[in-house]
């Protein structure tokens, strides 16, 4: 339109009319997704629930593990409560049965992860911790170390084969630092604890040293000795002479 002549304008034109005239090419059909092979992760899932319901805690949670790294999202809700049950049951043996309470502790905190752990996996758990505190005062503050070995022996003595033989020992190193404090007569009363928990011949030479200087420390003091009251000597009064 602006200038007509322009070499080729005319013929630019007709293949752009030309081309508004065709129908618009037929846009290509995406690409298939296949089909994703479920046989697999479907297998999977029947080994775990096999695992679990033999008891096999670390087989089960291994292969929803597995299962998990090739398809995070098949059947997540069932393999979240697998997860929980069999991390929470291996805890509990762990901690129970095992005594190997780090790793209890670290899977109850896993299965706490998924859902909220019910009061008997919450109690191991939490008696697993106090005997880990306890066992971190040991050698390093007696009195520590006996106040909590003392709840560990009421809440949970079975929970490692050591723990009456801590609480005895810290009891003792604990009455020895109180006789060096001048407290003999309590120390007397946990040394007699430590051999009610543990008796110990061994141990007899020094409990009786404790109550002797228990005894030396409450025995009343002598009445004081009598002193004779020393005589006037008379003394001859001059008489004046009459």
């Amino acid at each position: 339109r602006l200038d007509p002549g322009f070499p080729g304008a005319a013929k630019q034109l007709a293949e752009a009319l030309l081309g508004l005239r065709e129908p618009p090419p037929t846009p290509a059909p995406p690409a298939a997704t296949p089909t994703p092979n479920l046989a697999l992760v479907e297998e999977m899932l029947g080994q775990a629930q096999a695992a679990y319901t033999a008891g096999e805690w670390t087989t089960t949670i291994e292969t929803l593990l597995a299962l998990r790294a090739k398809d995070p999202t098949y059947r997540s809700v069932e393999v979240d409560g697998f997860l929980y049950a069999a991390l929470r049951n291996r805890g509990i043996q762990r901690i129970s049965q095992d005594h190997l309470l780090e790793e209890g502790i670290y899977d109850l905190s896993l299965a706490g992860s998924f859902a909220p752990l019910d009061e008997e996996a919450s109690n191991w758990r939490g008696w697993a911790q106090l005997y880990l505190t306890a066992n971190s005062y040991f050698g390093l503050n007696w009195e520590q170390a006996a106040f909590y070995f003392e709840l560990v022996s009421r809440v949970a003595p079975g929970i490692r084969g050591d723990v009456s033989w801590k609480y005895a020992v810290s009891l003792r190193m604990y009455a020895l630092q109180l006789v060096a404090a001048g407290d003999p007569c309590l120390a007397e009363e946990l040394m007699g604890v430590s051999l009610e928990v543990l008796p110990d011949e061994a141990v007899a030479p020094t409990a009786t040293a404790v109550y002797d200087a228990c005894q030396t420390a409450t025995a009343p003091a002598p009445p004081p000795r009598a002193t004779a009251t020393p005589q006037e000597t008379p003394t001859e009064t001059a008489t004046p002479e009459g």
